[in-house]
């Protein structure tokens, strides 16, 4: 994964708060929190959002972050967009609807 410093990245971008409203938002580190930052940002951000999490941890970073989650963890949708932007397949995921 892309390293990413401390002194420059030490605190997500304010516009981000939405997304972890769950969490103390200024307590989530960059480095010790990427799981919950690229999952949140990757299902419920936008564009720039995504930009943002490739700009941080790299596209392979984040790409190999996605595929470590369970294929359940994303709509199918966001799972074939985010494979198309971060260049990863999404093979070997065994997606289950919630229509099925």
């Amino acid at each position: 994964m892309k390293m990413i410093t401390m002194e420059s990245d030490a605190k997500l971008p304010e516009r981000m708060r939405g997304l972890f409203w769950s969490y103390d938002f200024d307590k989530i580190d960059p480095l010790r929190d990427a799981d919950i930052i690229i999952s949140g940002a990757i299902s419920h951000g936008d564009l720039e959002d995504w930009r943002w999490v490739k700009q941080k941890y790299g596209e392979s970073g984040v790409a190999r972050m996605i595929k470590s989650f369970p294929a359940t963890q994303f709509r199918p949708q966001v799972l074939k967009l985010a494979s198309l932007l971060f260049h990863f397949k999404v093979n070997g995921h065994s997606y289950a609807s919630k229509y099925a």
